[in-house]
């Protein structure tokens, strides 16, 4: 009977023994991921010598970066760089005031730029992706991305939540290779993950303005954009720590500028 028992202690011990180095080596890759990341869009954000130069000459300023990069041919610039680099590029993002200046990829689903860098090599964090079933000229242009730690990728969504960082915060800037947009923010919403809020394309604009009308009653906090005369919308997305059947979203109307 004893030595039943020391078996079943030293079978638990095992147990519970395996389950912290799993745990331990999962926690260590995902900061080796998270440190890799980091690096790799830090040479994407912020000051850019040739795209400043290459700015400067296509508007003759001698500006300073901090008021070029408040000029929204900078970011398509920006896109036309990287797109070099990057083939399934399809948009820039970029929330001024904010650490989110980011490529937006898109593949064949919605999984494989779930776990992978732009560059295609394997990273928990990931990238910032456009759902497959959208095109540039879909109603809703749904972009989904993690919901990283210390406001990586899509972590810094949730500050959303509070209507004065909303005020500060207001509009989200999106580019492509011919068009930058500059997007008012019009609501900021937790919706269940299958729901209607993901919706793509309307077949009539009733049905836009009736989802729009929804979307901006239940956000969490209430703007003056007009919605009457809104033709597409731009939808940031990521999971929450409440459930995993929740979303958290803010949705944009596009304007190009």
């Amino acid at each position: 009977m004893k030595k039943g028992r020391t078996l079943i202690f030293k079978f638990i011990y095992i147990f519970f023994l395996a389950v912290f180095v799993v745990t331990g080596l999962k926690l260590i890759k995902n900061m080796s991921d998270a440190r890799k990341a980091q690096a790799f869009y830090s040479e994407m954000s912020g000051p850019s010598e040739d795209l400043s130069e290459g700015l400067k000459t296509a508007t003759g300023s001698d500006s300073s970066y901090e008021k070029i990069s408040g000029e929204l041919s900078f970011f398509r610039l920006k896109f036309n760089k990287y797109k070099a680099d990057f083939d399934e590029l399809i948009f820039w993002l970029n929330i001024p005031g904010t650490d989110t200046d980011l490529p937006v990829m898109q593949s064949e689903d919605n999984s494989y730029y779930l776990h992978r860098l732009p560059d295609k090599s394997y990273n928990a964090l990931g990238s910032l992706f456009l759902d497959y079933r959208c095109n540039k000229d879909s109603t809703n242009l749904i972009i989904y991305g993690h919901n990283g730690v210390n406001g990586r990728m899509f972590g810094g969504l949730k500050r959303y939540a509070d209507s004065e960082y909303l005020s500060s915060h207001p509009y989200i800037i999106l580019a492509d290779s011919d068009s930058v947009y500059k997007c008012p923010i019009f609501s900021v919403r937790e919706v269940e993950a299958s729901g209607d809020a993901y919706t793509i394309d309307f077949e009539k604009d009733e049905d836009l303005l009736l989802y729009l009308e929804k979307a901006a009653r239940d956000s969490l906090c209430q703007t003056d954009v007009h919605m009457s005369d809104v033709k597409r919308i731009v939808t940031l997305s990521t999971c929450t720590s409440v459930s995993d059947n929740k979303r958290f979203i803010v949705q944009a109307v596009i304007e190009q500028q």
